[in-house]
């Protein structure tokens, strides 16, 4: 069994006797907070709900939703072998190897397609990033992941904040 722990989000992921790579992820807080929507009569995490709802193949999907007396924790899949875009990036940019057109090519179509169609699902990600896309490395695709912005699609422009403001006092 493989363990892999990422603290901010107390993700824990492990491979099942099975060969599934799974990643759980158990940092959600039970309600009551503005960032749940109602699934068959029953609040849901609003990430959860919009990811479920953005299938797609570029998109991380979700196993199954566990509610526990204090948490909601969600089984995700995870690629055996994978990186975030921006360690591939970096890792790249220190061999003196940075991408090649070709390769940030393919990875741009993929997550267009991916955002393309979870709009066409009513969902908006809001935080595409390379922290926010994981590559397979044994297939070379690239996944959406992290939904915790997203939002579903709205007509009128959005007028709120959501996530931490980094800006500096210069």
């Amino acid at each position: 069994m493989q363990a892999y722990i990422s603290a901010p989000t107390k993700e824990l992921s492990f491979k099942l006797s099975f060969s599934l790579q799974i990643a759980i992820c158990v940092s959600i807080p039970h309600p009551p907070s503005p960032l749940f929507l109602q699934l068959d009569g029953r609040l849901i995490p609003a990430e959860v709900y919009l990811q479920r709802l953005a299938r797609h193949r570029y998109v991380i999907k979700i196993y199954q939703l566990i509610f526990t007396d204090e948490y909601y924790c969600f089984v995700m899949e995870r690629p055996e072998e994978c990186k975030d875009l921006f360690d591939i990036i970096q890792d790249r940019n220190n061999e003196n190897k940075p991408l090649t057109e070709k390769e940030v090519r393919r990875y741009f179509a993929q997550i267009l397609e991916a955002n393309v169609k979870c709009e066409d699902r009513g969902v908006v990600h809001r935080d595409i990033k390379p922290e926010n896309i994981l590559v397979d490395m044994r297939t070379d695709e690239a996944k959406l992941i992290d939904f915790g912005l997203a939002s579903e699609v709205q007509r009128e422009p959005f007028t709120t904040f959501r996530g931490n403001n980094c800006s500096t006092n210069v």
